[in-house]
């Protein structure tokens, strides 16, 4: 299945029993900002960097390049995994031209 990374913009609905809030419909944007306070109240000043900022790193990455100096910062992303297979647009099939009349004379 293919998941649907949201945008800020977009909304999205869950059970009251399973909501991480007081809300079960929000936009992604509300829910990232409570979800950024959230986690500001549960780690100590010196760990709150890593939410606003990003703190200084390194990083060697797998396709080479050596290292690189730079900042580390938690990111939120919300993704979206459809029930419904149906609903999936791959892009291969938006590409994919309509079956044209002159087909079958091309074939021949």
């Amino acid at each position: 299945m293919k998941q649907i990374i949201l945008n800020d913009d977009d909304v999205f609905s869950t059970d009251e029993e399973t909501s991480f809030f007081d809300q079960w419909t929000m936009r992604v944007s509300v829910f990232k900002s409570n979800m950024k306070d959230w986690v500001q109240e549960k780690v100590s000043s010196d760990q709150e960097d890593w939410v606003c900022e990003g703190v200084e790193a390194e990083i060697l990455q797998s396709v080479g390049g050596g290292w690189k100096k730079g900042r580390v910062k938690i990111r939120l992303e919300l993704e979206f995994i459809p029930d419904d297979p149906l609903i999936e647009n791959t892009e291969e099939d938006d590409l994919q031209a309509p079956p044209s009349p002159l087909d079958d004379f091309r074939k021949a």
